[in-house]
């Protein structure tokens, strides 16, 4: 009973997903293989504006939905909408390329490491029918259905939608009474881009998670940070003491070799002592699996 109501919440997250790439699918009949990396691009930047400005992921949606669509809107315009009369493999191909691009950027600005946004509803859960559901899954819910009845009611009772639809089914009729085709399109790109923001936010809100996976990561390069540290410390120490040995001539050839033997001695305790602390330390976070 617990997973069936934790995956209803949960299906919130993905239909704000799906609803942008349905969108862009029903309109255009473009499959936007690009379509994560730009929800990925709206969560890094996302993260950028909470960490700056410290204020809530719901509250930065404001002001990074409109730069998503900013963004998206002439990336359809200039660059998909050439290649749609070429049939959907050249678009296709090209948004492919997009998410390569877009791939290599993220790595090289934010790193590998995983980021997450800060908020108390990332952490909380609500008891829902005796089982705890995550906040976070309670507001991607709320948020989808808001999504999809607003969309609902833009293509059915705004003139855009109706524009939209047009563009749809008789691209070339609606373009013959008027309707800027390029335009609709492209609009419906950054719209889509715009309307899965809300799940990007919601993902990255789920801070435990992924804050775990970022201590994590910090832990595993600080030990290799000490692994190296100690490695250098080790080859200085025996450099110096073959550096003398060369200083003093063969009449102390049994004192290098006793310096020598020291030098290494100390190393190999300093690495024996790093690894106690390590097991010490593994320990006290609880990782030891009960061996002592």
């Amino acid at each position: 009973m617990g997973d069936l109501i934790n995956g209803i919440f949960l299906g919130g997250v993905y239909t704000t997903v799906a609803l942008g790439l349905t969108l862009v699918f029903g309109v255009m009949r473009l499959v936007n293989l690009a379509h994560g990396e730009l929800l990925v691009g709206g969560g890094f930047l996302a993260y950028t504006v909470t960490t700056w400005l410290g204020i809530d992921p719901l509250v930065a949606l404001v002001v990074v939905a409109p730069a998503l669509m900013a963004v998206c809107y002439p990336l359809q315009r200039y660059v998909l909408n050439p290649l749609m009369p070429h049939g959907m493999e050249a678009p296709l191909v090209a948004t492919f390329g997009l998410a390569v691009v877009a791939q290599t950027v993220f790595t090289l600005v934010y790193t590998s490491d995983a980021k997450s946004l800060t908020a108390s509803y990332g952490v909380t859960s609500v008891d829902i029918a005796g089982e705890h559901v995550r906040t976070v899954f309670i507001v991607a819910l709320l948020a989808a259905l808001v999504l999809v009845a607003g969309l609902h009611l833009a293509l059915t009772r705004l003139r855009l939608g109706r524009a939209l639809r047009a563009a749809a089914e008789r691209p070339a009729v609606a373009a013959s009474m008027g309707i800027d085709v390029a335009h609709v399109y492209a609009l419906t790109f950054a719209l889509a881009a715009g309307l899965g923001m809300t799940a990007s936010a919601s993902a990255l809100s789920m801070s435990d998670l992924a804050q775990g996976y970022l201590v994590a990561g910090q832990a595993a390069k600080a030990s290799t940070d000490a692994k190296a540290a100690d490695t250098k410390m080790a080859a200085d120490a025996t450099k110096h003491a073959e550096g003398k040995c060369g200083a003093d001539g063969k009449s102390g050839e049994g004192k290098c070799g006793a310096d020598k033997g020291k030098a290494a001695g100390a190393a190999g305790a300093k690495a024996k002592t790093g690894a106690t602390k390590s097991a010490e330390g593994k320990c006290g976070e609880g990782k030891c699996g009960g061996k002592h």
